[in-house]
């Protein structure tokens, strides 16, 4: 037949030919995206979508009588998208502003992801840059766990650094309401009465600086 206008394209619309068996469910020849991707026949008759279900390749309807010719049409076919291999997707395929932190796992950015010049660059902060206070009541602090600590201690203690860290510096919250001894590490330098002090009972705000090998303190006297 002729037609007016551009030359009509045609679709791929696969069809499944079942005869019942007396049973309730039928493997289709690829899994249909829903319900209404298909048209079902019984015997001619076109089905209403109420009258049977999809899960995959399963077509499930019963009441169909052993012998009864089955007609299934795809209404096409799914679209199945391709995975990029891995390291195909540059930079160029990416829209600008495109990936958020709502795109990233938490916890999936490592020091190794991030370049070395970001940490060598001078930077204004627009906002507030804080820690918690690491509480550790004995006496021993570990600068991997944060720059700020409380310490509470039980009994006496040696005041120690662990994981020394280059130019790390903070404070310490020391609460020696039990009047408790306190000695140096080797590697926590400190004036001659800073032990002695500190030990008095009482409140003391203990700062630091670390050179990756020593941490050197100073203290305040008993606060109020």
């Amino acid at each position: 037949m002729g037609y007016i206008g551009n030359e009509p394209t045609t679709g791929h619309f696969p069809v499944d030919n079942f005869t019942s068996s007396g049973g309730s469910t039928y493997t289709l020849s690829q899994a249909p995206a829903s319900a209404g991707a298909i048209e079902v026949s019984v015997q001619g008759i076109l089905q209403s979508t109420t009258a049977y279900s999809i899960s995959g390749t399963t077509l499930t309807m019963a009441g169909v009588t052993s012998g009864v010719k089955i007609f299934v049409r795809h209404l096409g076919e799914t679209l199945v998208l391709p995975t990029p291999a891995d390291g195909s997707v540059t930079t160029a395929k990416l829209a600008p502003n495109a990936v958020t932190s709502a795109n990233i796992a938490a916890n999936t950015i490592t020091d190794a992801d991030i370049a070395a010049s970001f940490f060598s660059t001078d930077r204004s902060w627009t906002g507030s840059q804080r820690s918690t206070l690491v509480v550790d009541n004995d006496g021993s602090f570990d600068m991997n766990l944060g720059q700020n600590f409380k310490c509470t201690p039980a009994g006496n203690f040696a005041l120690t650094f662990t994981n020394h860290s280059d130019g790390q510096s903070g404070y310490i919250i020391l609460i020696n309401s039990g009047g408790h001894t306190v000695s140096l590490h080797a590697n926590s330098k400190a004036d001659a009465n800073l032990a002695t002090t500190v030990s008095t009972a009482g409140t003391y705000i203990l700062s630091y600086i670390g050179d990756g090998t020593n941490a050197y303190l100073t203290n305040s006297a008993i606060m109020a």
